[in-house]
């Protein structure tokens, strides 16, 4: 007894179906294939180009000196979110006028949220397990994918800097603010015990310089000072003295780390025009073409044959 007739007999019926019906499957198949590809000739032609980039391992510039490496994981990842930023796409847009390239209509509610579909789709960043990001491209001209890629690795190092350089300037501005405030003060005191004493007064402790004695050997000026008024005064503005000193440091020291340059990304290479199109593929759409109309007209004359012997059945 043969285990495998009936699998081998349906597989010859099948066989003679498609036999029957090749003339059909034939015409399809090179109307389909046909159509496919006429329609990768109406489709745009696309170019591509990338740039190869690494974050820096700091964000001063001056570090770099000390440190040259290449910027870790954590980098590679703040890297991405600044290049992901809305501030990067929305430049880039208004830059190379996007939005007539995609016939973006304005009067359309979601007109926004199509365009940025579009530039997401034209436009994307991977990153490699080298902590490198790779910002690519794909536009109808070649120079336009270049030039846009070019202007991403710019935009993203000016969006960095701009975005630090604001928080440095909040914290210059507040030790500067804390210094000049502090430097009022201590002249004020000093106007007060410049009224308390004449200049001729030998317990004036400001015009014989015994202040900075004080303030640098003993700290309490009560050694040199008979009224008890003056007394705390002169306390009052050694502190406040010695604490302008503190924050006049502060101050300098926040002025010398804010007029530092800054460091930038390592570009690897920059994107150049590549006038070899990378879609349609005339190759792939062909394929594809040929392969889902075949598999459709098979399924289609099996269907139609076991629908048809389904009709006869029920007539019999």
């Amino acid at each position: 007894m043969d285990l495998f007739a009936d699998e081998r007999a349906s597989s010859i019926k099948l066989l003679k179906l498609l036999f029957k019906n090749i003339l059909l499957i034939t015409i399809f198949t090179i109307v389909c294939l046909a159509i496919g590809i006429g329609i990768t000739f109406c489709l745009p032609k696309k170019y591509y180009a990338y740039s190869v980039i690494f974050p820096p391992n700091s964000n001063l510039g001056l570090n770099i000196l000390e440190d040259p490496r290449f910027g870790n994981s954590l980098d590679a990842d703040q890297l991405m979110q600044l290049l992901e930023s809305q501030q990067i796409s929305d430049t880039i847009i208004q830059m190379y006028n996007l939005e007539n390239y995609y016939e973006i209509d304005r009067s359309e509610k979601s007109w926004k949220q199509k365009l940025e579909r579009k530039f997401d789709q034209d436009v994307s960043f991977t990153k490699t397990r080298y902590y490198s990001v790779v910002v690519s491209a794909k536009m109808k001209s070649a120079e336009l994918s270049a030039n846009v890629v070019n202007s991403i690795v710019e935009l993203v190092d000016v969006l960095r800097i701009k975005i630090i350089r604001n928080n440095q300037l909040s914290a210059f501005k507040y030790a500067e603010e804390q210094y000049l405030s502090q430097e009022i003060l201590v002249d004020s005191l000093k106007k007060v015990i410049y009224n308390k004493k004449e200049a001729s007064d030998p317990n004036n402790i400001l015009y014989n310089h015994l202040l900075e004695i004080t303030k640098t050997q003993y700290y309490d000026p009560t050694p040199f000072v008979s009224d008890l008024e003056m007394e705390n005064l002169v306390e009052n503005y050694v502190f406040e003295r010695e604490k302008l000193t503190n924050l006049k440091g502060d101050y300098h020291k926040a002025k010398r780390l804010i007029e530092k340059p800054f460091s930038k990304v390592f570009v690897v290479n920059k994107a150049i025009p590549n006038y070899k199109r990378i879609s349609p593929s005339f190759v792939f759409n062909a394929v594809v073409a040929f392969m889902s109309s075949f598999i459709f007209i098979i399924l289609f004359v099996i269907v139609r044959d076991r629908f048809s012997n389904l009709i006869k059945s029920l007539k019999s």
